[in-house]
């Protein structure tokens, strides 16, 4: 009979990386409050790329102005940021919509990223992890240099200099090649790419491709995506390909409720407000009434 790789072993809870009592613990925005619902959709695609489930995990978080997507956007980059560490690398990577058209302007920041992520940690201060900062030194130097190094190697693309430290290629690349000559460089990493603005994203054929890379196959790199954007999130999503989803991965952002409104706006309050107790909750009740859910 053929082998077969059995499936991953969900761990214990206690185990569980990024489980729904971290988010008091990742130094999330201090006036964030609700969209627990949210975060847990969040929070289930992190831990299946943990597991190794690499592909179809993308999600859109999308609403109206005022919604707070940029705020869950902050929270979540601060949580893969603040469980990363030498033993288990996480990236947030934040690209710029119009990157997406690009599959090597694309990969190189994904690239850019990985570097600072590997030389931050290995400037922590350990002599019991001695060795594994060694080795994310050694990652960091050489990240930019073999990519391009795999790159030129392929013919046809030219080197050169967009500004004072940032070397670039000419976005000749296919999106396959850009992928697949990353992969070996990246493959002990996970990434998590965050789209803000991403009603912005170009739709273009190139840019379907870079999609279908980010969703469907990204040829091992261990990533997964997240969008944040306009109501219309969604709709220019699936003009650049990206139709099927997994159940829940597609999130509309409601008003929060009063409850919700009303603790954030206190934490403003208590931050910035010189006032007694009972002035605050009443210009926290008052505020939050006012903004029907959108503080």
């Amino acid at each position: 009979m053929p082998f077969s790789k059995p499936p991953p072993v969900e761990p214990p809870p206690e185990a569980r990386w990024l489980d729904l009592t971290d988010r008091a613990e990742v130094g999330r925005e201090p006036f964030f409050s609700g969209r627990d619902a949210e975060y847990e959709v969040f929070r289930r695609a992190i831990n299946s790329l943990r597991l190794g489930n690499i592909g179809g995990g993308t999600m859109i978080f999308q609403g109206a102005p005022g919604a707070g997507k940029s705020a869950l956007m902050l929270e979540c980059m601060e949580a893969v940021k603040r469980h990363s560490t030498p033993e288990d690398p996480w990236v947030a990577v934040s690209p710029n919509p119009g990157t997406l058209k690009s599959p090597v302007n694309f990969v190189t920041s994904l690239i850019r990223a990985a570097n600072k992520e590997t030389e931050r940690l290995s400037n922590i201060n350990s002599t019991a992890m001695t060795l594994k900062f060694n080795e994310l030194r050694k990652l960091g130097k050489q990240l930019y240099r073999e990519f391009y190094e795999r790159a030129v190697g392929i013919g046809g693309i030219s080197v050169g200099r967009k500004s004072e430290g940032d070397c670039f290629l000419d976005s000749y690349m296919s999106t396959e090649t850009a992928f697949s000559r990353a992969a070996p460089l990246l493959e002990n990493l996970h990434l998590v790419v965050f789209v803000d603005e991403a009603q912005n994203t170009p739709v273009e054929s190139s840019t379907r491709e870079v999609l279908d890379c980010l969703h469907r196959d990204s040829y091992g790199i261990p990533l997964v995506a997240a969008f944040f954007g306009l109501s219309d999130t969604q709709e220019v999503l699936r003009q650049c390909g990206l139709s099927r989803f997994a159940d829940q991965r597609v999130v509309n952002l409601e008003p929060l409720s009063i409850v919700d409104a009303t603790a954030s706006l206190r934490r403003m309050l208590d931050t910035y407000y010189i006032g007694t107790e009972s002035e605050k909750d009443y210009w926290a009740n008052r505020l939050a009434e006012l903004s029907r859910g959108w503080p």
